[in-house]
């Protein structure tokens, strides 16, 4: 048996894999080690309290970016190095304009900031920058840097050298509201402040290359009678300081890191592009710092410093002016210091004691020039050529003075110049009519003294004290008019009239007058001039009265005064108010009823128009006098809308609490209940009939009980009240949002929710051009520009400017209606001057005290009201409406529903 041959056969060992593996994976080691492998930067800092190399980190928005590394410090020993380890990301934001800073716990007034560091130590805080340079070396800012605020908006600079720094945090203020931030603030060449803002995106459309920046800080108190104005920022600037800023429509866009201006405050700022003029005068005027110049009553500018010059005779004055008065300023103006003088004619210039003294300037010809001699007195009379020359006859010159104003409507047109005895013992009174109201002048005119205070009446007669404005009370004065009879004879240079010792009605008597008779069994104390009243107020007189031979009537002639006469027609009733009038007894309730203190003492008749669609009268039509006021049915304002209003809690309202519909009484509480399941306040309100048309399904109703504040520490803080009643006993108010024929009619127990005060988000509208208008008016009286123009005491416009008629026969007012409210007008609306104390009434009848708002008190205003009329027209700008001297009684009832043309959305 053959044995076996055996083959050895040799294999691949596996194990020369593994350095082949162990290659690759030191490979792969490396290449990772290289793609992670940091960016090594340095930084400069003035102080590393708090740096701990390898444990000190830098953060980008929270999140950590890079660790310190080490630290050395540098040769000069000033500051320290540190060597930081960024992560590769960060490579292409490591520029020039990156900024990095240390973070370290900090409290200011406004602000604190750092306080994650008492947990985890200081870090260090890095801010991309936007260049496209590169760099591997920096230096830290000193000041915090806000991230979030570089991420809200865009960045501006300003400069100033005027002002203090600003505390990053610091409010940048736009009408009161925070619109940015102070994001650092520097000094550079030694004395100049650089201060670095930040606008927030939705804000940065106010900023152009007008924007004027200014400082604020606390309260700032301006005194200047009869003038005080106080100016509070918010909280926050009143605590800390901050930036304020105003903005014009002629500017053009800028870019970020634009530079501005920063000013000392708000008047410097907006008196920035004023001109520069100097005043030189040989003695101390008493011109100081803050004296105002004035051109026509108007502020123009004002005095900024007062020095004695070097050769210690004069004195020189630097004064600042607006730029659209650059037009007086030419060489031959006259400048002069406007005070209080007391001569033999009296005080002049009234106004100054409470106002303090200001420099006025005559414009005239000459070139331009910024260096004015100031005189002390006013420039000499005549220097109009072209003027009125005239020469007044009267027995007496009275208190009328060299310089008495010459007066047309209250609006001085002349003045007296000389006064004279003439060969015949009269007295003359020369006066000058200015030029350009020299036409006013004519043949058949009438002047008439109007000094001093003139009382007229007696114990059985009307006692009347006129007076005219205190310069004339004072040194004395001359008015006149034309009656409309107007004469075609020119006048001509030093023309004698009659100065007249007071003035006389008959002289413009209107022949447009409504005259009317009324018959009547007895006469009582009527008599030739009794008044004629509708709603206590005169509208015409008796001006005579006969017997009828034919029926042994008495008959009395009336006269309707022409703006009056619309009132009367067919339906109107006549009746005697004359003396007193006492019905009841011993078991029933006694009634006084009586008149005027002039209807009680010489009696008056009054009366009422019951259909407003009755036929119109004619001259000398006849009417029934009653005896007594005739009786008529009023309207029933218990009938009407009964709303319930859902609540959480009853606070002081309860039943007989008012309901208030722009302030005004519109209904009240009937009733007041728990809901069935507990949960809510069940209140039941009645809305009086004429005023439900004001309710539909957008109204809202809000409580107005007591006094309602809102605010706090860090906000705007306010008080909000209803009227006094409400204060006391509580009430509900309601506004209506929107009329449009879209919204649903309120009905009967309609459900509304009552809130708890008043939210302004209802009605907020955006503010459009209102709608001009022009008031006709006999005079001016206290109207002047800036007045308010009042619906219901409510403002809803103001005056722009008032000035005389081209024929000078009336007074033209030019008004604004605010465009919200421009449907409240129409071609029926009635004006009237609501300015000062309107008071009616007398000894033994009820008297009435009408007053305006404060602002009319003291300076004047007009209110208006709108009958609700199917045949009124719109109105459009440029119309022309009646200004009436007084309101009449019938005009405070109209109660108009008024649609104001606004959707709930606007």
């Amino acid at each position: 048996m053959n044995k076996p041959v055996e083959n050895q056969k040799r294999s691949f060992s596996a194990i020369w894999l593994l350095p082949l593996v162990a290659l690759l994976v030191g490979a792969w080691l490396v290449y990772k080690n290289y793609q992670e492998q940091g960016i090594m930067i340095t930084l400069r800092v003035n102080d590393a309290s708090g740096i701990v190399a390898d444990k000190t980190q830098v953060y980008y928005k929270g999140i950590p970016v890079g660790k310190v590394k080490n630290m050395s410090v540098t040769k000069d020993l000033q500051h320290i190095d540190l060597e930081i380890e960024m992560i590769k990301q960060a490579d292409e934001r490591l520029v020039e304009d990156t900024k990095f800073w240390i973070v370290r716990p900090k409290i200011t007034i406004n602000r604190i900031a750092g306080l994650d560091t008492l947990i985890k130590g200081s870090y260090i805080n890095v801010f991309p920058g936007k260049s496209k340079k590169k760099t591997r070396e920096f230096i830290a800012v000193d000041n915090d840097i806000d991230l979030m605020a570089y991420h809200k908006g865009k960045v501006f600079n300003l400069s100033s050298k005027d002002t203090l720094g600003h505390n990053p945090g610091e409010p940048v203020i736009y009408k009161k509201i925070k619109v940015g931030e102070v994001i650092s603030s520097t000094l550079y060449d030694n004395y100049k402040i650089a201060v670095q803002i930040v606008i927030y995106d939705k804000y940065t459309h106010l900023i152009n290359s007008s924007t004027l920046f200014w400082d604020i800080s606390g309260i700032k108190l301006d005194v200047n009678l009869p003038k005080v104005n106080v100016d509070v920022g918010t909280f926050e600037s009143i605590l800390s300081g901050g930036i304020e800023f105003k903005t014009f429509k002629n500017g053009k866009k800028v870019e970020e890191n634009h530079l501005f201006k920063l000013f000392k405050n708000k008047n410097d700022a907006l008196n920035s592009n004023d001109i520069l003029i100097t005043f030189s005068f040989p003695n101390d005027y008493g011109v100081e710092e803050g004296t105002k110049i004035k051109y026509k009553g108007i502020t123009i500018g004002e005095i900024t410093d007062v020095k004695l010059n070097e050769d210690i005779k004069s004195f020189e004055a630097k004064a600042r002016i607006l730029p659209k008065a650059k037009k007086l300023l030419t060489s031959d103006s006259y400048f002069w210091l406007v005070k209080p003088r007391i001569d033999l004619g009296g005080v002049k210039y009234v106004d100054t004691i409470i106002k303090g003294q200001y420099i006025s300037v005559v414009p005239r010809g000459g070139s331009n020039t910024t260096s004015f001699y100031l005189h002390d007195k006013p420039p000499v009379i005549n220097e109009d050529k072209n003027g009125l020359t005239l020469i007044l006859e009267s027995d007496k010159l009275g208190s009328v003075r060299k310089g008495s104003p010459v007066l047309y409507k209250q609006f001085k047109v002349g003045e007296v110049f000389k006064a004279e005895l003439s060969d015949e013992d009269d007295v003359l009174i020369h006066i000058y009519i200015y030029e350009k109201y020299k036409n006013l002048v004519k043949s058949n005119t009438k002047f008439w003294n109007v000094s001093g205070v003139r009382m007229e009446g007696g114990i059985f007669s009307k006692i009347e004290v006129k007076a005219e404005s205190i310069s004339s009370m004072i040194i004395g004065g001359i008015e006149f008019d034309t009656p409309k009879r107007v004469s075609s004879l020119k006048v001509k240079q030093n023309q004698v009239f009659k100065l007249y010792d007071k003035f006389n009605e008959d002289w413009f008597d209107n022949a447009n007058d409504l005259k009317l008779i009324l018959k009547t069994d007895k006469l009582g104390s009527l008599k030739k001039n009794s008044p004629v009243l509708y709603h206590q107020f005169k509208v015409g007189e008796i001006y005579d009265t006969k017997l009828s031979l034919k029926d042994k009537s008495i008959l009395v002639y009336v006269k309707i005064f022409d703006k009056y006469k619309k009132l009367i027609n067919s339906s109107t009733k006549f009746w005697n108010i004359s003396g007193v009038k006492i019905e009841g007894g011993l078991f029933k309730k006694v009634s006084v009823e009586t008149g005027s203190i002039e209807s009680i003492v010489k009696g008056g008749i009054e009366f009422e128009t019951f259909d407003e669609n009755a036929n119109k009268v004619k001259n000398y039509q006849k009417f029934k006098l009653y005896k007594n006021k005739p009786s008529y049915k009023l309207e029933n304002y218990r009938k009407g809308l009964t709303v319930t209003l859902i609540s959480d809690s009853l606070g002081s309202v309860k039943k007989g609490n008012p309901v208030l519909y722009r302030q005004f009484k519109v209904g009240e509480i009937v009733k007041t209940t728990l809901s069935d399941d507990g949960e809510h306040i069940i209140i039941k309100a009645l809305i009086f009939e004429p005023y439900k048309k004001f309710v539909n399904s957008s109204s809202k109703f809000y409580n107005i009980s007591g006094v309602h504040a809102e605010g706090g520490l860090f906000s705007k803080f306010k008080i909000d009240t209803g009227s006094v009643e409400s204060i006391i006993t509580g009430g509900v108010a309601f506004v209506t949002l929107s009329n449009s024929q879209n919204i649903s009619k309120a009905v009967q127990n309609e459900k509304f929710i009552l809130y708890e005060s008043f939210n302004k988000k209802w009605l907020e509208d955006k503010t459009k051009d209102g709608l001009e208008l022009t008031l006709l008016a006999n005079t001016l009286g206290s109207i002047k520009k800036g007045n308010p123009i009042l619906y219901r005491q409510f403002k809803v416009g103001e005056v722009k400017s008032t000035e005389l008629s081209v024929t000078g026969q009336s007074v033209l007012i030019h008004i604004v209606i605010y465009k919200k409210y421009k449907n409240f007008v129409n071609s029926k609306t009635k004006f009237w001057n609501n300015s000062g104390i309107y008071l009616t009434g007398g000894l033994l009848s009820k008297m009435s005290i009408n007053v305006g708002s404060l602002e009319t008190i003291l300076t004047g205003g007009i209110s208006f009201a709108t009958p609700d009329d199917k045949d009124a027209k719109p109105v459009k700008k440029g119309d022309i409406l009646i200004l009436h001297d007084k309101v009449e009684k019938e005009w405070l009832t109209w109660d108009p529903y008024i649609n104001i043309g606004f959707s709930e959305n606007e």
